[in-house]
């Protein structure tokens, strides 16, 4: 009778990519590592050994605005390097720590944050009719 062990194989860049069941260590392509136990992509990355990411711990001052206003809403706390998105478009990417944000069209937009490791951080924000 064999017993297996649980894997999370990681890539070359840190991130849980895919779990495996075996009795035997897995075969992982060059730079790539693995760990005994499931890790999962949203909460843990690779740092020497399975490591919880870190949280990017962001703010924001307002989830409504005017839309097509100079009324805007200040997101702070942002890693440098961080990817802004809104609505899956990517707007730009952060090197002071801040994204002002402003809507032209009333709605309800997703902003998403992402820089790996950190945890992707997001807010849903409503642009009101002016």
């Amino acid at each position: 009778m064999s017993i297996y062990n649980v894997y999370t194989v990681f890539d070359d860049i840190g991130r849980a990519r895919w779990h495996l069941q075996s009795d035997s260590d897995p075969i992982v392509e060059q730079g790539w590592k693995y760990a005994v136990g499931q890790y999962e992509y949203d909460t843990h990355y690779w740092n020497g050994a399975p490591t919880l990411r870190p949280v990017m711990g962001t703010t924001i001052d307002t989830l409504s605005v005017v839309a097509n206003s100079a009324n805007f809403c200040t997101i702070s706390g942002i890693v440098q390097g961080a990817e802004v998105f809104v609505n899956n478009e990517l707007q730009g990417i952060v090197n002071d720590g801040n994204a002002e944000l402003t809507f032209d069209t009333p709605g309800v937009y997703t902003v998403e944050l992402i820089l790996f490791p950190y945890v992707n951080d997001g807010y849903v924000v409503n642009a009101l009719q002016p």
